[in-house]
């Protein structure tokens, strides 16, 4: 999940690299980590996508799809959901309390 944040991860490929069902993993990972695995792939994407924000390195589309969105919209839609403002604005407002 970490090294390929991009892939299209269902709850499935993640039990099946584990060994155990679905719900399995899903009370176990609820217990360690407190939040189910899907639910903590989502904040992971969003971390690195943060990141790459900050660093202004790429385009918010190229952002987007490194991460596992299909399209710039998708990912502005979801960003923006989970941050509380949409990318570029969290990428202005960054880079000028860096400077």
């Amino acid at each position: 999940m970490h090294q390929d944040s991009a892939k299209n991860w269902t709850l499935a490929d993640l039990a099946r690299l584990c060994g155990v069902s679905g719900s399995s993993l899903t009370g176990r990972f609820r217990s360690v980590v407190g939040m189910a695995p899907m639910g903590y792939l989502q904040h992971w994407r969003m971390a690195v996508a943060k990141d790459a924000l900050r660093h202004g390195h790429k385009r918010i589309g190229e952002i987007g799809l490194a991460i596992g969105f299909q399209s710039p919209s998708a990912f502005s839609t979801a960003f923006t959901r989970f941050a509380g403002t949409s990318p570029t604005i969290f990428a202005a407002l960054k880079r000028r309390a860096s400077s």
